[in-house]
């Protein structure tokens, strides 16, 4: 499971962040980057700085989120959120959950890789037209997409953890 939860962050991490950069320089030179409530511009900034705080948000930031999660399972156990922290300073949960909330991160942290790349897309087709203005309603079903994954992948790992410890209890018990 952490293999193609790895494989996943992987991709996403790469193709989204490439996408960014690739893209880049279909923008115009000061691009529109905030909007209002009703997808109007009401924030811009130069495109290199645009492009440069995307890339690193799409790249660095799924990396650290990761990073930080792998290391707080595996040896700060007691800094891991309220939920997975009872379950993982039982030392005979840990073999089994570790690689579960490992797994979960990287595919978060893809998720958020990709919710940027997405977000990046629309920043595009903002930009295509005059005045600047997202698309509607593309940015809040973009938006309630990702939260809905971001839910269902907890809910997933979740129950698929819950009983690969149940198993185990079955099987040492």
């Amino acid at each position: 499971m952490q293999r193609l939860a790895f494989l996943f962050f992987a991709v996403a991490v790469v193709v989204s962040t490439g996408f960014i950069v690739a893209t880049g320089q279909d923008l115009p030179p000061r691009v529109a980057s905030h909007f209002g409530l009703h997808g109007a511009a009401n924030g811009y900034m130069p495109r290199a700085l645009y492009l440069l705080a995307f890339a690193l948000l799409a790249g660095a930031l799924p990396i650290a989120l990761s990073a930080v999660t792998a290391l707080v399972v595996r040896k700060a156990p007691r800094f891991a959120h309220r939920r997975d922290r009872q379950c993982l300073l039982q030392p005979e949960n840990r073999p089994i959950a570790i690689p579960f909330l490992t797994a979960r991160s990287l595919v978060t942290s893809g998720l958020v890789s990709m919710l940027l790349g997405t977000l990046h897309y629309l920043v595009l087709q903002a930009n295509q037209v005059v005045p600047p203005h997202l698309p509607y309603p593309a940015f809040p079903l973009v938006m309630g997409t990702f939260v809905v994954a971001f839910l269902s992948v907890g809910v997933l790992f979740k129950r698929q953890m819950r009983a690969a410890l149940s198993a185990h209890r079955r099987i040492d018990g």
